[in-house]
């Protein structure tokens, strides 16, 4: 079935508005996954819950260290894990100062 110059060029018309309507939802849609997800993204949760104590070892560390850089404090400690797994982890941490809070 044939349409006339005018019908075809709004049917043109219509069909590039619904594909950019699609894009749009599509956009929406990424937008609002991403706003959900947040900062680090979707995560599984136990990869959320390492994440939260390791970022708090690091902030307390941080407080605790009266000199020096955090990354060596962090590179040595976990240099010595990989020499000995069995090791105490927590005897890692700086001790508390009265400075540290």
């Amino acid at each position: 079935m044939g349409y006339c110059n005018g019908c075809f060029e709004k049917q043109l018309e219509i069909d590039l508005l619904k594909e950019r309507i699609e894009h749009l939802e599509h956009k929406i849609t990424y937008r609002k996954r991403k706003e959900k997800e947040g900062y680090f993204g979707s995560q599984y949760v136990a990869g959320a819950k390492a994440r939260s104590i390791l970022i708090t070892i690091l902030h307390t560390a941080r407080k605790r260290l009266p000199t020096g850089s955090l990354e060596e404090w962090f590179k040595n400690s976990l240099d010595q894990i990989a020499q000995d797994p069995s090791i105490e982890t927590y005897s890692f941490m700086p001790k508390p100062t009265r400075d540290s809070s």
